[in-house]
């Protein structure tokens, strides 16, 4: 059984993760209309909406301080056998081959 402050440490870095994984999202949607089409079709048809530049927050100038969060995120979620009480979808995204985007 997990302590209190021990589900704490991880719902937060499951909300950094997530975080980090919104920003990741904006900035390629912003980058490219196709694929931003693309992601709009697969989050509304699992009642997802996708994440907007007003969700990303204030940005740090590094984003290493996010992504050692995001690998102890996964090193703790790795190491835990209890199971989590919220809900996680998880979208399998198959693009199709386009030859503009080689």
């Amino acid at each position: 059984d997990e302590t209190l402050e021990e589900q704490d440490i991880k719902l937060r870095e499951m909300k950094q993760f997530h975080k980090v994984i919104d920003e990741m999202l904006v900035d390629i949607i912003e980058e490219n209309t196709e694929i931003r089409i693309i992601l709009q079709t697969y989050f509304q048809q699992s009642g997802l909406e996708l994440p907007t530049a007003s969700t990303k927050g204030s940005r740090q100038s590094s984003r290493s301080p996010s992504h050692t969060s995001l690998l102890s995120a996964r090193s703790s979620r790795s190491t835990s056998t209890s199971t989590s009480q919220s809900s996680i979808k998880v979208l399998e995204l198959k693009f199709p081959a386009s030859s503009s985007l080689k």
